[in-house]
Parts: C-alpha cells; sequence; structure tokens
C-alpha cells in the first residue's frame, strides 16, 4: 500500500504545484460577487441600484431572464428568499 500511496502523493502534489493561483482580477471579481451577495441578503437594494450597470441581465435557474430593475423589485418584494449560496 506505502508504494502506490507515495507515487499518488508525489503526483497529487506535482499537480497543485502546477495550479494556476487566482489572479489580481479574479480576486477582486471574487470580492465584488460576494459583496453583491451580501447586499442582496441584507436588502441594501440601494448599493444594488448603483452597482448593477442599466444593462444589467440576471438569468433565473428556470432560465427567465430579469432586468436590474426587475431583479430588484423581486428582491424588494419579500417573495424571493436569497440567503444562501447552496444549490
Amino acid at each position: 500500500m506505502k508504494k502506490i500511496f507515495i507515487p499518488f502523493l508525489g503526483i497529487h502534489l506535482f499537480i497543485l504545484s502546477t495550479m494556476k493561483a487566482q489572479s489580481d482580477e479574479e480576486k477582486v471579481i471574487i470580492n465584488l460577487s460576494d459583496q453583491i451577495f451580501a447586499w442582496e441578503v441584507a436588502d441594501k437594494f440601494d448599493a444594488l441600484e448603483d452597482i448593477f450597470h442599466d444593462l444589467f441581465i440576471v438569468m433565473g435557474s428556470d432560465g427567465a431572464a430579469q432586468t436590474k430593475r426587475e431583479y430588484i423589485a423581486l428582491l424588494r418584494s419579500g417573495n424571493f428568499i436569497h440567503n444562501d449560496r447552496g444549490v
């Protein structure tokens, strides 16, 4: 078992060492996504109005598209619970 495990560990470490870390740009986008999610959960609609472009479109899990105005209206309505990123 050790003879199998050691090479596997070596391959695993090699793969991990060659994986690209997140670029600075990717980190900025991920942080912005986290901030937008926090605003959605905290009902910070003014912040969302400011950050979303006027041509913003969101696709729902059912495939329906919503404009910025429609999406924020849905969040404001209270009929949409958005408190978890889990699927």
